[in-house]
């Protein structure tokens, strides 16, 4: 099997396709510079949109396992939609292992758009079909580069489609073709969606963020599962200082599995101060595992000088972590100061 990974700094300047074909078909030949062969890979790729019909000439004509090869590897880094049609054939219908690889990696290097732009939906389909197929071949590097461009191909569909759903939500939102409520609902799902890419979910976010959809928010604070998206709903909400959003918190500080969470859920409460988080921040601080969490929970008891709070603070005076009892300490001479 014959692998063009590494590339000549300085590739040749022949600039006819067949005889770069030649040069590369001379890889076999014992005294043929390896970077000579190389060279001609990249010379291939530099001449652009004007190789591709030889390339797609010598892909479907030239008896040559090599030059097949290589023009496929070529077409897929140049990345003309022409190339398309020819390299699914290429992927079904060749003999050769080498070259149906080097076809299946080129479809994904092309990518969805192209697929769909050259063939349209119906040609996007023929290409996961055939790559699907093809992810079954006897030979295990045919496998390998067909599911890795399937896997491509699908990302990148997916993205297309998600930033696509939410631009349009965007524009209905600017545009007042539908009402601030809809639309923030129907962020919210996006946000909520655990199969819908990252990119669009943080766009979702984003324009939540400068909608001021508080409540949307805070709703989607204890069902959304990425830490990172928690995080940054954690960040809006403590500044947003809302008692609506209280319960969210409360909700995460109790069942959240990610200590981190819980602790950043402790701090914002302490921000906004309402009494109603009081018991649950008082049960955190005495049945929290985690002592960030038990301290963030003392911290927060302090700030909002809630005296009920007091005999679990005094409790917590006791705790094996001497960070949680310094901070008991404070919030309870806090708290009597408060009550002078």
């Amino acid at each position: 099997m014959e692998v063009f990974e590494f590339r000549k700094k300085e590739p040749t300047k022949i600039s006819d396709v067949s005889s770069l074909l030649e040069m590369l078909k001379r890889s076999r030949t014992i005294g043929t510079s390896i970077y000579d062969q190389y060279g001609a890979l990249d010379r291939l790729v530099e001449l652009g949109d004007s190789a591709v019909e030889p390339l797609i000439k010598a892909l479907r004509t030239d008896k040559d396992e090599v030059a097949r090869w290589a023009a496929a590897e070529a077409l897929g880094e140049i990345g003309d939609k022409r190339a398309v049609e020819p390299l699914i054939e290429t992927l079904e219908q060749d003999v050769h292992p080498d070259v149906r690889w080097h076809a299946a990696r080129a479809l994904g290097e092309i990518g969805y758009e192209k697929l769909v732009d050259a063939l349209g939906q119906t040609g996007y389909k023929k290409a996961v079909k055939s790559l699907t197929e093809a992810s079954k071949d006897d030979d295990s590097w045919v496998r390998s580069y067909a599911g890795s461009a399937l896997a491509t191909i699908e990302r990148e569909r997916k993205e297309i489609e998600d930033t696509r759903k939410v631009e349009s939500l965007i524009k209905d939102w600017k545009t007042k073709q539908k009402k601030d409520d809809e639309v923030a609902k129907s962020l919210s799902c996006v946000l909520r969606d655990e199969d819908t890419t990252y990119g669009s979910r943080i766009k979702a976010l984003e324009v939540l963020e400068e909608m001021q959809a508080i409540r949307p928010l805070a709703e989607t604070l204890p069902v959304v599962e990425d830490k990172d998206i928690k995080m940054k709903l954690l960040k809006f909400l403590s500044q947003a200082q809302s008692e609506s959003v209280v319960p969210a918190l409360t909700q995460v500080l109790k069942a959240d599995g990610d200590p981190s969470v819980r602790l950043k859920a402790a701090e914002v409460l302490g921000k906004i101060g309402s009494a109603s988080s009081v018991p649950d921040l008082i049960e955190a601080l005495r049945q929290d595992k985690n002592s960030g969490v038990r301290l963030k929970s003392a911290e927060a008891l302090g700030r909002i000088g809630d005296s009920s709070a007091i005999p679990a603070l005094t409790q917590a005076l006791s705790d094996k972590d001497p960070g949680v009892q310094r901070k008991a300490t404070k919030a309870i001479e806090r708290l009597k100061r408060l009550a002078e």
